[in-house]
């Protein structure tokens, strides 16, 4: 069966940010003081353990995506290689996950453009986001692909500031913050205070943190050179996951108590004002709100691809497997 031709213009730069940006959103901005207040100190462990398993799931799906880009990506290769029940079944799971996450971060979208600008009903900014990230979508992939690079470097800059401002806190030159040390840590209840059982547990609550990192194998089918192109992502992808998720644990862990609940409710913010950053909130804020908007935009990229690799399997009605001129899936865009 001949593969549905989508737009090659993606460059490797594109595929690198479009899968950061699925992975940065609020799993790493707020859920990452919880994690901490639920394994204390450890849970670097947790996030350790659960950036070798995306590692490694990323080698993996590089090696097959490399060989052969295909449509659906690793539901395609699921019917492949494991059986076509496999296929459909990995297919519709991972299309529903990722169309329940447009639906929950419009939802939250708007909440946050409510609490701004008091006189725009929640809902109407849900529904506005929706209706501007679908039409960005059914435009052209490139016109998605810069856009989210730009949303993407905009997370990863100020996770990037983050990391250097808390170096600088650790290593007591910043004149704002006096580091006394990481006696705290066994004053709280040392470094694994509620055991060693929610090490291994907090593992799934990361990995669904940093679960998004798979859609540069997605998008490698409309890049320019998929098989080089794949490869230069995923390694991008695998080294920056490893230093945004472990780094900012590590840093966090070092210089706020795991028990203090006050502080890790924004850890990011927190710390920042604790170097000397009085509108780190307001900044931070700013930045979540990109987080969501980044997140749903790759969310409606994933699921759009996912639904036309299933349709053109005969596992999705074959109206999604429509293109428009410029070669987007207009109706697997429109379904998601």
């Amino acid at each position: 069966m001949e593969q549905i031709e989508l737009d090659k213009s993606l460059k490797t730069r594109h595929i690198t940010m479009i899968s950061i940006g699925g992975i940065i959103g609020t799993g790493l901005f707020i859920g990452t003081g919880k994690n901490i207040m639920s394994t204390g100190p450890a849970t670097i462990i947790s996030y350790f353990l659960a950036c070798m398993i995306i590692v490694f799931i990323m080698r993996m799906l590089g090696e097959m995506a490399s060989t052969k880009p295909e449509n659906g990506s690793f539901a395609a290769y699921s019917g492949r290689f494991i059986g076509p029940w496999a296929g459909f079944t990995v297919g519709w799971l991972y299309w529903i996950s990722w169309v329940f996450i447009v639906g929950l971060e419009a939802a939250v979208i708007g909440g946050i453009f409510n609490s701004w600008f008091p006189m725009v009903p929640v809902w109407v900014g849900s529904v506005g986001i929706t209706v501007i990230l679908t039409g960005l979508n059914l435009y052209s992939v490139k016109t998605f692909g810069e856009f989210e690079y730009w949303l993407a470097f905009i997370k990863v800059s100020a996770i990037i500031l983050f990391l250097i401002v808390g170096v600088t806190m650790i290593l007591g030159i910043n004149p704002n913050f006096e580091y006394k040390g990481l006696g705290f840590i066994s004053d709280a209840g040392g470094f694994a205070p509620k055991g060693i059982l929610p090490i291994f547990t907090g593992i799934v609550f990361v990995i669904f943190s940093i679960s998004g990192a798979e859609v540069a194998a997605i998008a490698a089918g409309e890049s320019e050179n998929p098989k080089r192109n794949i490869v230069r992502a995923i390694n991008n992808v695998v080294y920056r996951l490893g230093l945004f998720f472990v780094g900012s644990v590590l840093i966090m862990i070092m210089i706020i108590p795991w028990n203090d609940t006050k502080a890790l409710a924004a850890p990011y913010a927190n710390i920042l004002k604790m170097a000397g950053f009085p509108l780190a909130g307001e900044v931070m804020q700013f930045v979540i709100f990109v987080s969501l908007i980044s997140v749903m935009n790759s969310a409606l990229f994933t699921s759009s691809r996912m639904l036309l690799g299933m349709a053109e399997k005969g596992d999705a009605p074959a109206i999604f497997k429509h293109v428009s001129k410029r070669n987007a899936p207009t109706w697997a865009i429109l379904g998601s």
